[in-house]
């Protein structure tokens, strides 16, 4: 087989293993054996042994096997205090691949898990939560889940679910690297019905591998006894074991069914099966459980099954057609449902047929195990690539142009299979980790001084990266460029500065200290980058005479939109003129020459318009004072910030984009505009002149009222100047795609990793 996984070596890791152990551990044991035999992997166990007793290495079917000694059982949880030191030998001698934990049950996973260190973890998850309803068990169990079990999920690379109520419903905060593989069944080899082993006598078979409260044991006994009025013949076969049992045999005592029901201890392998094969129907009237594989061995057999509306029961049993779904503890229906069955043979016969079909035809171990390798195979390419890690000193909630750009960038590298990970400030957000469509962000904690967020944090995330990162530093606020040339300093990891905005622009006191970063602090961080990225030609020539940058290191990738581009160029305006400008209300998009505008064309011209002003920023007090000051507010409109489509809508609903700014990077507004086929009014200025071509998809203007002014009125009077532009925007922005950017973005990475 020629692919990753050949020769590798995968250690799975579960609590008990067969001959010990119930769902979990038959599950653990069949995918183990198909991976070793299908899939040519080497495949490691490692699971509790005996209490007291001595470690063990041993081979089962085919499968190295570590049973570990253990001193300490809490309820069914075997504990070894030695256990970390035990594993992290076994861990260095098998050398694994990949760690695979089945959970869940705390202790040996995850010790596990944490031994593993960078040894890709998989996590596969057999049931929802585990608390059973008792105040003093569920407290334990419920720091356990929110705990040490919520770091082992966190820090898995995928989490593969027994079934879909589980991915979906516990598990759903990891829908983004879950994948759900529900129990398979020898139908054709061991779970084979035999006619001639059936039992003279009507008999149910119920089977758990311990027979705890939840599996519904006390409610089958208490409906056994309504059974027994309308099928006085009637035998109940109990197979499973636990402390539990003495209890049950007691109650069995208790209600006087000693001579309808048989205990036999926990069996396995062919027993097992005989078992099934012997009973009429199969009962499990379960109130907490996932997808449990004995309903599908009973179903394989040729079993009807009774079971309850419970996790993933529900997919597996179709009531009416391969049995019946009662609802928990409904004591009534459980012996309805049974005493049908039993004195109804032929609605039996067709029930277990059409099970038996069923469990051929979906229950197939070969495919569920194909998907499972597929899931490792894919974890393992994963784990060999390199890791993103984007600093920016802004991330959404904060919001601005910058911070949108790079969460749709990170997003789509994801999308594409990449590792991805962000740092940044806690500026708009609380100090925590989330991941948002499968990328990990870490919002630092920070403080912000003079519009520039300090994250003292930064230098030590970045200095515990794992060898062979890559960082993608995104350059529009200070502290951060530094502190990322100081990480790859010590670490020697490659970088690229992406520049966001240069900066050049003072603003507030501390502004006139901007140049001096710029030239002292700035620079260097430039020139210790592998490769930087632009946003528009025109500022390779900056960069090149302002920090001696040679050209070749410089790669020019535009921004993009995810706007939804109009069909049909606009050609008519409305009256009033509808007048949109779009970003941050800040020193650097220069509103105050927009108002100005805006007044001599009410003044000079006598145009009737609206301006309308989307985004948020310091500086609004102050440009809302302008406004009044200039007569104009009864024309002027701030909207504070929209986002998504309401923020597409006023797009659409304009008939001009106007835009001031004296510096810009790129402009993602103008794209926006374009999207929406919007001419465009902008000031001639680097960033702009690079996206919006004269006379083409807009006009371009020397930073004056006047100019601009004359631009604005010009496309008033002139539609076929005003279609024009119309329709060369939208054409002209599909060259702004998110799919090239990225194809472009990871052949920077490429040229930077091996």
């Amino acid at each position: 087989m020629n692919n990753i996984f050949h020769k590798n070596t995968v250690v799975f890791v579960t609590p008990y293993f067969p001959p010990h152990g119930g769902g979990l551990e038959q599950y653990a044991r069949a995918v183990a054996i198909r991976l070793q035999r299908d899939h040519a992997r080497k495949i490691v166990v490692i699971t509790s042994g005996t209490q007291y007793g001595r470690d063990e290495k041993t081979e089962l079917d085919g499968l190295t096997v570590y049973r570990l000694g253990f001193s300490l059982k809490i309820s069914n949880t075997p504990l070894g205090f030695l256990w970390p030191w035990k594993l992290r030998r076994i861990m260095r001698e098998e050398a694994p691949d990949l760690v695979n934990v089945h959970t869940p049950v705390p202790g040996i996973g995850d010790i596990a898990a944490r031994c593993a260190r960078s040894v890709p973890l998989v996590v596969t998850y057999h049931a929802g939560s585990m608390q059973k309803g008792k105040t003093l068990v569920d407290w334990a169990i419920k720091l356990y889940e929110r705990g040490p079990m919520r770091w082992m999920l966190n820090r898995a690379d995928h989490i593969i679910c027994a079934s879909d109520f589980v991915r979906k419903d516990f598990l759903r905060e990891y829908l983004h690297k879950s994948t759900t593989v529900t129990p398979g069944v020898e139908a054709e080899q061991e779970f084979v019905p035999q006619p001639e082993l059936r039992s003279l006598h009507p008999s149910i078979v119920f089977v758990a591998a311990n027979l705890d409260k939840h599996k519904g044991l006390d409610v089958l006994l208490d409906a056994l006894v309504a059974v027994r009025t309308l099928v006085p013949s009637v035998k109940l076969s109990v197979v499973g074991g636990g402390s539990a049992r003495l209890k049950y045999e007691a109650l069995v005592r208790k209600k006087g069914l000693n001579d309808c029901v048989v205990f036999t201890g926990h069996l396995s392998g062919k027993t097992l099966v005989r078992e099934f094969q012997k009973a009429w129907i199969f009962a499990l009237p379960t109130d907490n459980d996932n997808s449990p594989m004995v309903v599908t061995e009973a179903m394989s057999a040729g079993l009807p099954v009774v079971s309850t509306m419970v996790g993933g029961i529900p997919s597996m049993v179709e009531t009416g057609k391969t049995g019946f779904l009662i609802a928990p503890h409904d004591l009534v229906a459980l012996a309805e449902k049974i005493s049908i069955l039993l004195s109804d043979s032929g609605m039996a016969a067709r029930f277990g047929a059409a099970g038996r079909d069923k469990a051929i035809s979906s229950f197939s171990w070969k495919e569920r195990v194909a998907t499972y390798h597929a899931v490792l195979e894919r974890v393992l390419q994963q784990k060999a690539k390199p890791l993103f890690v984007h600093v920016a000193g802004y991330y959404p909630p904060h919001m601005g142009g910058m911070e949108q750009r790079v969460q749709e960038l990170v997003t789509l590298l994801a999308g594409r299979g990449e590792k991805v990970r962000v740092y940044t400030s806690s500026i708009g957000a609380r100090a925590t980790k989330e991941i948002q469509q499968g990328v990990t962000v870490f919002y630092l904690r920070t403080i912000e001084f003079a519009h520039t967020p300090i994250t003292l944090g930064i230098v030590y995330r970045l200095l515990t990266l794992p060898r062979g990162s890559v960082l993608h530093l995104h350059v529009a606020q200070a502290f951060f460029p530094e502190m990322v040339w100081l990480a790859a300093k010590l670490r020697g990891f490659p970088y690229v500065a992406h520049i966001r905005l240069l900066l050049e622009v003072p603003s507030g006191f501390f502004g006139i200290l901007l140049p001096i970063y710029s030239k002292i602090v700035l620079g260097p961080v430039l020139r210790g980058a592998q490769k930087i990225i632009v946003l528009t030609p025109g500022y390779k020539d900056i960069l090149y005479k302002r920090f001696g940058i040679p050209q070749e290191k410089i790669v020019v990738i535009p921004n993009a939109t995810t706007f939804t581009r109009v069909s049909k160029p606009r050609q008519d305006i409305h009256t009033p003129l509808r007048i949109l400008a779009v970003g941050r209300i800040s020193v650097q998009k220069n509103y105050p020459l927009m108002f100005e505008v805006a007044a001599h064309l009410k003044k000079e011209f006598g145009l009737d318009f609206t301006l309308t002003i989307v985004g948020t920023g310091d500086s609004r007090a102050e440009m809302e004072a302008q406004v009044r000051a200039l007569e104009i507010e009864s024309a002027v409109e701030f909207r504070g910030e929209v986002r998504g489509e309401p923020l597409q809508k006023i797009y659409e609903e304009s008939d001009l984009f106007v835009h001031t700014a004296f510096v810009e990077s790129f402009g993602t507004v103008l794209i926006e505009a374009m999207a929406k086929g919007l001419p465009i009014v902008a000031a001639n200025v680097i960033g702009v002149r690079d996206v919006i071509q004269h006379e083409r998809n807009g006009l371009l203007c020397f930073l004056s009222i006047e100019d601009i002014s004359r631009a604005v009125m010009r496309l008033v009077n002139d539609s076929k100047l005003y279609a024009d532009l119309s329709a060369n925007n939208i054409r002209d922005v599909e060259k702004y795609n998110w799919d090239v950017i990225v194809d472009q973005t990871l052949a920077v990475y490429n040229a930077l990793t091996p």
